[in-house]
């Protein structure tokens, strides 16, 4: 699993100075010299090693790896946790699926992966919502076939925690096919 920022939205973000953390209100901005640990977990480097980020983006990036890691894990306990009650999903299966019937699929095998790499492209606040686009390969069983995607991830910052309300993830033909 990797989950990387691209250097396109480090650069950008760089150049917007520190923004307003949804909880604590103003923070100072953080120069990272290497990613944040996911101590447990498979390594998901992020790509640009210095860049200024808002609290709230640390925050957000290391709940999009935790959703990561328990859906390849298919840990429901987990993913009841980020997912907020009303969460729902427009799927690349052709459905919008509400929470209870996204972890149906994936309990049942209907929807599997077996590796996501993750690109951020975007992240934007607000006020309590924070929106995340980018792109993304994921590797489905059984045959182990790629399939890339474009997504959108909704999170809201509830009960103390950030909490994923939404996900739209689409598949993107590959540019030979018709």
């Amino acid at each position: 699993m990797l989950l990387n920022v691209t250097a396109e939205f480090a650069s950008r973000r760089a150049k917007q100075g520190p923004l307003l953390h949804p909880h604590d209100g103003p923070r100072a901005p953080r120069f990272l010299d290497s990613p944040p640990s996911m101590e447990g977990s498979r390594a998901m480097p992020v790509t640009c090693a210095v860049e200024l980020q808002a609290d709230w983006e640390l925050e957000v990036l290391a709940a999009e790896r935790r959703a990561c890691a328990a859906f390849l894990a298919a840990d429901e306990a987990e993913l009841e946790t980020l997912w907020a009650p009303g969460f729902v999903v427009n799927s690349p299966i052709g459905k919008v699926l509400p929470r209870p019937g996204v972890l149906a699929a994936l309990r049942s095998g209907l929807i599997r992966h077996l590796s996501y790499d993750a690109h951020i492209e975007s992240m934007s606040m607000f006020g309590h919502v924070v929106v995340v686009m980018g792109s993304d390969v994921v590797t489905d069983p059984p045959q182990g076939r790629a399939t890339k995607r474009r997504f959108t991830n909704v999170w809201r910052f509830e009960a103390g925690q950030w909490r994923s309300i939404a996900r739209h993830a689409n598949a993107v033909p590959d540019a030979g096919r018709p």
